[in-house]
């Protein structure tokens, strides 16, 4: 992965720990788009810096997400759950009135 893409987000060189850090995803076999939505994401939360990533990918990589194609097919998922939405306070059933 070009280094240069995480500098340019970052908007700051980066160190050669990171560098070597970097490196490291791509020899763990990390596809790099899947880096690319990591620092998507950890630039969504305002975390500029390389060991939020790194945990972005542990996590993924725990919850067997490999590539990029997996987090869009999970967050399709994730919007297909229906959630019950109940008003508690305004249901109210008219024999307890």
């Amino acid at each position: 992965m070009k280094h240069f893409l995480i500098e340019k987000e970052f908007n700051r060189k980066l160190s050669s720990f990171e560098h070597e850090m970097i490196d490291s995803w791509e020899s763990n076999n990390y596809d790099k788009d899947l880096i690319k939505e990591a620092l998507r994401e950890a630039t969504l939360n305002g975390a500029n810096n390389l060991r939020y990533i790194d945990k972005i990918l542990l996590d993924w990589s725990k919850e067997g997400i490999k590539k990029a194609q997996d987090i869009k097919e999970k967050s399709l998922k994730e919007e297909d759950v229906e959630i019950y939405n109940c008003d508690w306070l305004n249901d109210v059933d008219d024999e307890e009135i």
